[in-house]
């Protein structure tokens, strides 16, 4: 797959590229490009063609022009990418994109977040879990007494692995209350709390809108 051929076929099939994304998609594909266009070539901008990819893949149907230029099988090698028509597309488009980033993780714990449905680390202990291991958010309130969201464990009580990477991502050990704000409240690209929508949209949906929390370099 050459990211430019990508690009190239996206500009070209793009009204029919968009009636299989849902607003949520589009935003998303939208945060993509501008990391990809803010600094091309470099690291941030590989995972952001990652995402680009990983996005249309799982939306597009076989046979879709688009989903044949990442499989590499459609397209020339080393054609253009129309950066600019990619542009005017997605600015012909303002109803679904948000005027930018939403702000980084809210820092300050909320009794909101204590509100939660969540477990004690001896019920943690009792399901066969660790409750000291780093990727688990761990709130500790002022009376001392820590709890761990219950939207961090399956039925079977073992920890999700789409949430653990996540919160790995956006580093839960140092910012406990930040991450489980992101996983509780509501989230701009998502259009909904990404708790709530554990199992119910693809777990490489909720890791896409994790990267968006990252501000542009």
């Amino acid at each position: 797959m050459a990211l430019p051929d990508v690009i190239a076929a996206l500009a070209e099939h793009w009204d029919d590229t968009v009636a299989y994304l849902e607003p949520r998609d589009l935003r998303l594909l939208a945060a993509s490009i501008r990391r990809i266009e803010a600094a091309p070539g470099g690291q941030r901008a590989a995972v952001a063609a990652a995402d680009l990819t990983t996005l249309l893949a799982m939306r597009l149907p076989p046979g879709h022009p688009v989903l044949d230029a990442i499989a590499g099988g459609s397209r020339l090698a080393g054609a253009p990418a129309d950066w600019s028509r990619i542009s005017d597309l997605l600015g012909a488009r303002p109803p679904t994109l948000p005027p930018a980033l939403p702000p980084a993780l809210p820092p300050a714990p909320d009794a909101r977040l204590l509100a939660a449905p969540a477990l004690t680390p001896p019920e943690v202990r009792d399901q066969g879990g660790n409750p000291d291991r780093d990727d688990l958010i761990r709130l500790t309130p002022a009376s001392g007494a820590v709890q761990l969201p219950a939207f961090q464990f399956g039925p079977d009580g073992r920890p999700i692995p789409v949430v653990l990477a996540i919160n790995r991502l956006l580093e839960a050990a140092a910012d406990p209350w930040g991450v489980a704000d992101w996983w509780l409240g509501r989230n701009a690209w998502l259009d909904g709390s990404p708790a709530d929508l554990l199992g119910h949209v693809d777990d490489a949906l909720l890791v896409l809108a994790a990267r968006a929390e990252f501000p542009e370099e």
